[in-house]
């Protein structure tokens, strides 16, 4: 499938076309019911996964999230933007909130009908200053305030929390006896909204776009369900064939694993534990208009080579 051509269609810019995220809302919007003309912003045109939009009737444009000018360039004559910024390629919170603002007052100027962000729960306001160093959850609560009183119409889309992290940075180690432990700072009985991002978090924009129950002024969380880490690990046994258990790390053990960035992990995953990933809020409304089926953990997990990537 490819996307429309027709100036009859509303047009959908799509920042971070080539990421994960803007790449599944790019699919989703072409698999939609409805047609939509699309617009993807990546830095480098030139590269193959840009290119390959170009042959799926996706206009890619070059633009830089620090550049108003690009983005003014970009989004020109939208109807909808989607909007996502990246905390983890410089690891700057100042910056992110900066980026973010600057596609908000540019999609305002622009007279978008519909700005989709991906935000996240201001971690330091729903713990009450218990954790404030989780900064690329405050970062991009920042620019959900300063989106929710710009006039903009907006959705929050958030993104749940991504399995990918199990095949990557969460990935289990092997120990002497061919067990595998997933040692983190969290209880087992801590839950984690689960996305995979890559196939399903376009879904939920689409969702965004196209419901009457969502739209302007509302919010999307952007996961199929709730799951423990003791579920998580025994499933995980179960799909993968290897006896895989869960080990609650101590904090002061994670920090010194993780010197750069440790405090924040920690951080991050005794919130999830004690106050939830969304701040306790209930995600089955956001699944009730989605227009294709989403992955839990399990449905994940046995689309992964398990042989190959505890190997590694």
């Amino acid at each position: 499938m490819v996307a429309t051509s027709s100036q009859k269609a509303p047009l959908v810019v799509v920042v971070g076309s080539t990421g994960a995220q803007g790449g599944s809302v790019i699919n989703h919007l072409i698999s939609s019911t409805k047609e939509y003309r699309l617009r993807g912003i990546t830095r480098d045109p030139t590269k193959s996964n840009a290119t390959a939009l170009v042959e799926r009737g996706v206009e890619v444009v070059k633009g830089d999230l620090a550049s108003r000018e690009s983005l003014e360039s970009a989004f020109k004559g939208a109807t909808y933007v989607f909007g996502v910024t990246n905390f983890w390629e410089t690891m700057d919170p100042e910056k992110e909130v900066r980026d973010g603002k600057l596609l908000v007052d540019v999609a305002k100027e622009a007279g978008v009908k519909l700005f989709i962000w991906s935000g996240l729960e201001p971690v330091t306001q729903v713990s009450n200053g218990k954790y404030t160093k989780v900064g690329h959850f405050d970062s991009k609560a920042k620019v959900t305030e300063y989106l929710k009183a710009s006039g903009l119409p907006y959705s929050n889309v958030q993104p749940g929390f991504y399995l990918s992290n199990f095949s990557t940075m969460m990935v289990p180690r092997k120990g002497e006896d061919g067990t595998y432990t997933l040692a983190l700072p969290v209880k087992a009985s801590a839950q984690v909204p689960v996305l995979d991002a890559q196939r399903d978090y376009g879904a939920y924009v689409v969702e965004a776009i196209e419901s009457p129950s969502f739209g302007a002024g509302s919010e999307v969380l952007a996961a199929k369900e709730y799951i423990s880490f003791a579920d998580i690990v025994a499933k995980w046994s179960e799909v993968s064939g290897k006896t895989i258990k869960h080990q609650e790390l101590p904090d002061e053990v994670m920090v010194k694993l993780v010197p750069h960035g440790g405090e924040e992990l920690v951080e991050m995953l005794r919130f999830f534990q004690d106050f939830g990933y969304f701040g306790g809020k209930d995600i089955a409304p956001s699944q009730k208009d989605l227009g294709s089926e989403t992955w839990g953990f399990e449905q994940w997990a046995r689309s992964v080579d398990w042989n190959k990537v505890l190997a590694a």
